[in-house]
């Protein structure tokens, strides 16, 4: 058994995190059936060419450590050992170009977007929206917890 191999199984049989990480980085970048590629190598997002070897990939990341997934840290940038990072969703949360809107057509910016600590992003004027929409039931639903001691 090659020692790549070894790397990339871990003591159950199955594929370590670092594997799959590296294996659906390098398919997004290289591999034109690949779901994604049109929004990675399509669009000119590269996979270091001495990447192409897991153990080298290993060797500049190590092991993704519990709860991180690989993260290229300028979005504009391929994958390489100087733009990729281990990070939390919240972490890539924050990093995402701000291109998408909340439900009310608000654009998600620095400034309104708030980054829940799940990963997912809120926006910070319709929180208020609601909030005030809802000041009454929620005051009431207060009021009535602490009078059945439920607070």
């Amino acid at each position: 058994m090659s020692k790549t191999h070894l790397q990339s199984v871990a003591n159950d049989g199955k594929r370590t995190g670092a594997y799959c990480s590296w294996l659906a980085a390098k398919r997004r970048c290289t591999d034109k059936k690949s779901k994604d590629y049109s929004r990675y190598g399509g669009v000119g997002i590269t996979f270091s060419k001495e990447w192409f070897k897991f153990e080298n990939f290993l060797r500049d990341m190590g092991e993704r450590p519990e709860g991180k997934s690989l993260d290229r840290i300028n979005g504009k940038k391929g994958y390489s050992k100087n733009n990729c990072r281990w990070a939390t969703r919240k972490q890539q949360r924050l990093n995402q170009k701000p291109t998408t809107h909340c439900r009310r057509g608000h654009k998600f910016t620095k400034k309104i977007t708030h980054v829940k600590n799940s990963g997912k992003r809120s926006c910070r004027i319709c929180e208020k929206i609601w909030y005030n929409n809802n000041k009454e039931r929620l005051l009431r639903k207060k009021r009535q917890d602490y009078a059945n001691n439920t607070y």
